[in-house]
């Protein structure tokens, strides 16, 4: 969470979406959200295990099917090391992924994304 005088203020997001208008979608969805601040886009793999290292965000938005990196991997190690992250899988409706593979993800979210019928 990110502190303003010793105050809790607001939750940071790290958005990990390989298609820049998609990932522009999920800024504008979310940029609203007085409890949220968005940390900043990644649009490729090599990049974001370094951001998370530095960021440590509250909420990491990634895409399965980002580009250069083994998201499984990325998720087992995460979670090891970042326990308070919490992840939001975004798959494809069509994949065929087998969830328990994710099995500290509690959220994945299907494309086509339909920000009107997501929770706040």
């Amino acid at each position: 969470m990110v502190e303003s005088s010793g105050l809790i203020s607001k939750l940071s997001v790290l958005i990990a979406v390989s298609d820049a208008e998609e990932a522009k979608q999920i800024e504008n969805a979310i940029k609203n959200e007085t409890d949220l601040i968005i940390e900043d886009t990644i649009n490729d793999g090599f990049l974001l295990s370094e951001k998370v290292k530095i960021v440590i965000p509250d909420i990491i938005i990634l895409d399965y099917h980002l580009k250069n990196i083994d998201v499984l991997e990325f998720v087992e190690e995460a979670v090891i090391r970042y326990p308070t992250t919490a992840t939001i899988i975004i798959v494809n409706e069509e994949d065929l992924v087998d969830l328990r593979k994710f099995v500290s993800v509690r959220n994945v979210i299907a494309r086509p994304l339909k920000f009107n019928e997501l929770p706040r």
